[in-house]
């Protein structure tokens, strides 16, 4: 954002100096992808020419900048009495994207007329299409008698599968989830039988229509309801076998008969008012839209005198200055089917609708026919500039986009009343959230709690089982080695004492030495009492209360248990050779003037080691 100010005296001058719009012959693609086309650019050469400096003028944050122009814009609007923007975003009649689109860069909008610019009653519109229909279906032998039209039964977007008399709801990757029978719901069980994992392919239109337009709500209404009184036998033989499919055959001739005969548009043109709902606003918009520098365009498969008579009826009245609808658009297409198939060319010459044929379209002309390619080369711009909107999900959506490569928006009036219950709905909407997020706190702790009760049960006979035939045996070969390692221990002593009190020659047994090694070898019991004594209280603890872990424990049943094979090799690895080598090694890198402070029995290098190995000692007496 550019905070400056130009000089009043000559704006229009020291504007085009300041700023530069992006051409359309050098425009490029931002990281978006998006054109650059019509961006405003600011010229840093020129901002010293009315005094401002480019490096202040570039400074400060951009969020505190930006968050304070939208208050001031948002104050503008509510002293002109223009509605905020904020409050606009949580209207239903929004636009919302499924991706980046920079209206910069588009040149063309082109717009359907049908349910697009000229917004039908459907109860009144699709309903009179539905009796028309009736009607020719009574003519045929059909029992309609006690039938009526029901808008709320189907809705746009579902399919109907003609073999099996059904209208399905599939989701994004083909697969049914919802079915029903005629106009009886089927239940889950039923669709999953039905259906199982076949999946919804609409290129076989033998089988699978889908329902693109909300001109199809009628015919829908009417074969569904058909399709019970198929079901009930009360279709006369005299119609000959009739299956599913060929009953949607019937229904569709008798619903195109109506549309053909023309009796159902001349109703229509007669009393439009019954069944358009006008909307002031919409002339305006493109209005807007045009005097913006925006090509806009009509294209429609309607004729020539049903288009002049519903525009003239939805647009002259709220557009200045007496203009007329077709002042409004750049080319207007009738009678255009499919707008990515070529047909010939016709030109609307005369007020009644006469046209002659011609190989060229040109700017501000009314014709039949033709295709996309001759509304590009006309208007002499691309597909990516073009902005179709329109209501035909399949031809006027997808089609557009996959062979013209045009940008896509589509009409759809059904999310309007979703959207309008969500915002109304948003403070039951947030109660209900936190209610649920309090649901998932307590879930969480039942889950926990079953989880605990049901390791308990299933691990504890697990447990059992280990403790006895691990802990059990390993417990009674510790006190059966301790007790066997007291008694020998306890014989030599007896021996050793007998043997010096029975000695009459002139040596003396020196029994010390000897007894020292003897006395190690009862410290394997105790190495192996104080390594299993913590890990078997631990495993104890474990079978009584499972889930609840005493930190202090189980640290020392892992420490005592690994320091195991440290406490044998201490015992009997750390013999008079060893101790003698760690005291050599000691002397030679520990200081002369540290030596004081070792006891006072401790014997370094070069000094005579009293042997462990040696065990008597006899000295002459003489």
């Amino acid at each position: 954002m550019c905070r400056c100010t130009l000089d009043s005296k000559s704006p229009s001058t020291v504007g085009e100096q300041v700023f530069s719009v992006t051409s359309s012959s050098k425009y490029g693609f931002d990281y978006l992808g998006q054109s650059t086309k019509g961006d405003l650019n600011l010229n840093y050469d020129h901002l010293d020419s009315i005094g401002i400096d480019p490096q202040v003028t570039l400074e400060g944050p951009i969020e505190d900048v930006a968050w304070l122009k939208a208050q001031e814009a948002e104050d503008l609007l509510r002293d002109l009495g223009i509605l905020s923007p904020f409050s606009a975003r949580n209207s239903p009649r929004g636009i919302f994207c499924s991706r980046t689109l920079n209206l910069r860069s588009i040149s063309a909008i082109g717009y359907d007329m049908d349910y697009t610019l000229i917004h039908y009653n459907v109860m009144a519109w699709e309903g009179r299409a539905y009796d028309y229909c009736m009607d020719n279906l009574r003519n045929m032998g059909f029992p309609v008698d006690g039938l009526a039209f029901d808008p709320d039964l189907v809705i746009r977007g579902l399919v109907i599968d003609k073999e099996r008399g059904n209208l399905v709801k599939a989701d994004r990757f083909g697969y049914v989830k919802r079915a029903m029978h005629g106009t009886k719901m089927l239940s889950t069980q039923a669709v999953s039988e039905m259906y199982g994992r076949e999946l919804v392919d609409l290129r076989k239109e033998s089988r699978w229509e889908f329902l693109n337009t909300l001109f199809s709500v009628s015919e829908a209404v009417a074969y569904m309801q058909m399709v019970d009184r198929l079901d009930e036998g009360a279709i006369a033989a005299e119609l000959g076998p009739l299956d599913y499919k060929g009953l949607y055959k019937a229904v569709g001739k008798a619903l195109f008969r109506a549309h053909v005969e023309g009796q159902l548009k001349s109703e229509i043109m007669s009393k439009p008012e019954l069944f358009v709902e006008p909307d002031p606003e919409l002339p305006l918009a493109l209005l807007d839209q045009k005097e913006a520098g925006k090509k806009l365009l009509l294209i429609t498969n309607s004729d020539y005198h049903y288009t002049d008579k519903m525009m003239k009826h939805s647009f002259n009245r709220f557009l200045p200055n007496d203009m007329d609808w077709r002042d409004l658009f750049d080319m207007s297409r009738l009678g255009s089917q499919s707008s990515f198939k070529c047909r010939p060319l016709y030109e609307v010459v005369t007020g009644e609708g006469l046209m002659r044929p011609c190989f060229k379209a040109r700017t501000g002309g009314l014709y039949s026919g033709g295709s996309a390619q001759m509304v590009e080369n006309s208007l002499n711009i691309h597909g990516d500039e073009i902005l179709y909107v329109g209501d035909h999900i399949y031809t006027d959506v997808s089609q557009s986009k996959v062979h013209l490569r045009w940008r896509t928006a589509l009409i759809c009036r059904e999310l309007e009343e979703e959207y309008t219950a969500l915002i109304r709905s948003r403070d039951h909407r947030a109660a209900l959230i936190e209610l649920i997020n309090q649901k998932e706190v307590v879930g969480d702790l039942f889950n926990q709690l079953r989880l605990a009760l049901q390791r308990r049960n299933k691990e504890r006979p697990a447990q059992a089982i280990h403790f006895i035939t691990f802990y059990a045996p390993l417990w009674g070969a510790i006190l059966y080695n301790g007790f066997t390692y007291f008694q020998v221990i306890r014989m030599l002593n007896n021996a050793t004492r007998m043997a010096v009190g029975m000695s009459d020659r002139a040596y003396q047994f020196d029994a010390r030495p000897d007894m020292k090694a003897l006395n190690r070898w009862g410290y394997y019991p105790l190495i192996l009492i104080g390594s299993w004594a913590f890990g078997t209280i631990n495993r104890i603890h474990d079978f009584v209360a499972p889930g609840h872990k005493i930190l202090w424990l189980s640290v020392l049943d892992v420490g005592t248990a690994a320091l195991m094979g440290l406490f044998n090799s201490i015992a009997y690895g750390l013999n008079s050779s060893v101790r003698r080598a760690i005291c050599e090694r000691l002397d030679l890198f520990w200081p002369d003037r540290l030596r004081r402070w070792f006891p006072p029995g401790f014997k370094f290098r070069n000094q005579v080691q009293e042997s462990e190995l040696v065990s008597l000692k006899i000295q002459d007496q003489h």
